[in-house]
């Protein structure tokens, strides 16, 4: 389903320049390609931009917080689940071990993939270490069905699972 809401979007994005195009060449006929322009910036300009930022994307789960300094939490995991046609969730967790345990510190969640028409935010998660010292998470997010950038439908999912044991984290944010 996600996948036709967004070719629907990107068939109404195509619609609306379609007609773009041939209000522009119309007034550029009527009173010449100068004005065209303006008009066409102009109605652009309504619109403005995005308004999601790198915080709201790399917002921490654990305890709603920025860890600062990466160092002060060196295991890292990372798990990626396909949730859809397209669509992958992207789950990171870091741990500060602590003898005997590991101690949860940050946790980030994201989805990529055809993503036109929708939005994710999380909302929160959870971490946790099992007895057989396997992490597993649960993260819930807001979906958001968008049409044209406008949204139509809200939903709340729960995305569950389990992350590889965390290892150290080497060059180029590679885990080893």
């Amino acid at each position: 389903m996600t996948l036709v809401w967004s070719i629907l979007n990107l068939l109404l994005i195509a619609l609306i320049f379609y007609a773009f195009w041939r209000v522009f060449k119309l007034i550029g006929q009527q009173v010449g390609k100068g004005i065209a322009v303006l008009f066409m910036v102009g109605l652009f300009g309504f619109r403005g931009g995005s308004s999601k930022s790198e915080e709201t994307i790399n917002e921490n789960l654990v305890h709603h917080t920025r860890v600062s300094n990466f160092h002060k939490a060196p295991l890292l995991t990372y798990v990626t689940r396909p949730i859809g046609n397209q669509l992958k969730l992207y789950v990171r967790a870091s741990y500060r071990a602590n003898d005997p345990e590991l101690t949860p510190v940050r946790l980030t969640a994201s989805v990529n993939g055809l993503v036109a028409g929708h939005e994710w935010t999380p909302m929160g998660g959870v971490t946790n270490i099992d007895r057989d010292s396997v992490p597993t998470y649960e993260i819930r997010m807001i979906h958001r069905w968008n049409l044209l950038n406008y949204n139509m439908f809200t939903e709340f999912e729960t995305y569950e699972g389990t992350l590889p044991k965390p290892g150290k984290m080497g060059p180029r944010g590679t885990v080893k």
